[in-house]
């Protein structure tokens, strides 16, 4: 029955207490597991009705030995078997018509706190900040940011308004006589735009948000709103440049070519890739104005084509 599944539909992987690693696994034909990147599942295959995970060193790390029939087809659990304590994972097709957004490897890296928290994190973007108190209150990431490793974000901090700054209340193992108390305290979400670079270990405090496309240089802590096209860095992080002049910024601004379908997006990448800025906008701008029609009204057919419709492959 297991054959009937490889290479045609999605998977949700994750652990039998909820934690979830991965809302779209791909189990592909050549071997590969896809659309999950972890050394640990690398490799699957099925032998003697059973499927199992490998590791990068062809080492069998899980083997799923229950199977059962679900209503979106089957549901797998099995024990990971390189842990000292016990892990049970789950693997679950997802339904026949299930097709997944397009990828963003920090919606897969922090699925489990999208899931628990209703966090929402964009399209294309990449990297894998660690989160701290994260029951405290909410990320928001934009489409097509960059972040790179060790970037950390704050929601929730020790109350130093408090006559002691030592977590009484989270360590209730210790002082079981205590009356349930807060000891954290949030400033709020963390909200990061679209087109936002992250540089390597920048720290980003609750109640942030960070504009569109702005740049927080490498070991910045962020404590403050950053406005759009900023750059910022330092400890605590000030304003250094902005990327383009306010109009460009501006226009970038309402242009929001991150909501663009990547259609439209193939056909303007090369302009985009570029450092003439002033092309791109033109040309962006262009393809955007409404066509006048004169009196009296011409069929559609008639109008000029936008650029992406004129992009090879694109039957418009």
């Amino acid at each position: 029955m297991l054959d009937h599944y490889v290479d045609t539909r999605y998977w949700r992987f994750s652990h039998v207490s909820g934690h979830v690693a991965c809302l779209h696994l791909r189990l592909a034909q050549d071997g590969r597991v896809r659309g999950y990147d972890c050394n640990n599942e690398r490799y699957w295959r099925i032998e003697d009705g059973r499927l199992m995970f490998l590791n990068d060193d062809r080492q069998v790390t899980t083997i799923f030995t229950d199977q059962v029939e679900t209503a979106d087809g089957v549901r797998l659990e099995g024990d990971f078997l390189l842990s000292d304590r016990p892990i049970r994972l789950c693997l679950e097709t997802r339904a026949a018509d299930f097709e997944p957004p397009p990828p963003s490897h920090s919606r897969n890296a922090m699925a489990g706190w999208v899931a628990a928290h209703g966090w929402s994190i964009g399209d294309y973007s990449y990297g894998a900040p660690e989160v701290l108190e994260p029951h405290m209150s909410t990320v928001t990431i934009g489409r097509f940011c960059s972040i790179a490793q060790g970037v950390t974000i704050i929601l929730g901090n020790h109350n130093h308004h408090f006559v002691t700054t030592y977590p009484f209340g989270s360590l209730r193992n210790e002082w079981p006589d205590l009356p349930p108390v807060q000891d954290h305290k949030t400033r709020g979400p963390v909200v990061i735009g679209n087109d936002v670079w992250i540089g390597k270990g920048v720290l980003i405090m609750s109640g942030v948000t960070v504009g569109n496309g702005a740049v927080l240089a490498a070991n910045a802590v962020i404590t403050r709103n950053v406005e759009p096209y900023a750059v910022v860095g330092g400890n605590p992080a000030r304003h250094i440049a902005y990327r383009f002049d306010p109009e460009t910024v501006r226009r970038l601004n309402a242009l929001a070519w991150w909501d663009w379908p990547k259609f439209r997006l193939d056909a303007l990448l090369p302009l985009m890739m570029s450092e003439d800025i002033a092309t791109f906008l033109d040309a962006a701008e262009a393809d955007l104005a409404p066509v006048p029609i004169p009196a009296p009204l011409r069929p559609a057919m008639d109008r000029p084509k936008p650029v992406w419709a004129r992009a090879p492959g694109v039957d418009a």
